[in-house]
């Protein structure tokens, strides 16, 4: 079995045993930390795009079928509790994390900016402020 099915089993059970078993701000913030990794990866990938390519791609052009800069899992759009999306305001690459519903947890929307900041977004997308303290404690 290739090492990235066995990892991305092994998180999700991961999670799955976390969202079951933990404290509830202890699961909400593991799973808030996988959801801004995941769009870190994105915009990593996305920095060798633009550089091999002249532009930005879309999740899909990311994934093993054609640059393989990400897992198929991420370039499909949904992975680990989280939906990404790509955007691009004024030639600047940024990074939208929106959480599936998970019963009885509440966890935040993300905006990955092109240069690392990162914002919580509220229900209709707009910037509530700055998340200084989850992006110090990432998780790899």
């Amino acid at each position: 079995m290739p090492s990235h099915v066995v990892r991305s089993s092994k998180v999700a059970i991961i999670v799955f045993f976390c969202l079951a078993s933990c404290d509830s701000v202890d699961a909400i913030l593991f799973m808030e930390k996988l959801g801004l990794s995941n769009a870190e990866v994105i915009r990593d990938a996305e920095m060798k795009f633009i550089h091999a390519r002249g532009r930005f791609g879309a999740l899909s052009e990311l994934g093993p079928a054609e640059a393989n800069l990400i897992k198929k899992e991420l370039s499909s759009g949904e992975y680990q509790g989280y939906t990404f999306e790509v955007i691009t305001v004024r030639g600047e690459l940024m990074i939208r994390a929106i959480p599936k519903p998970v019963p009885n947890k509440q966890l935040r929307r993300f905006l990955l900016k092109q240069n690392g900041d990162v914002f919580e977004l509220g229900v209709d997308n707009i910037i509530i402020g700055p998340v200084p303290s989850l992006r110090k404690t990432i998780v790899r």
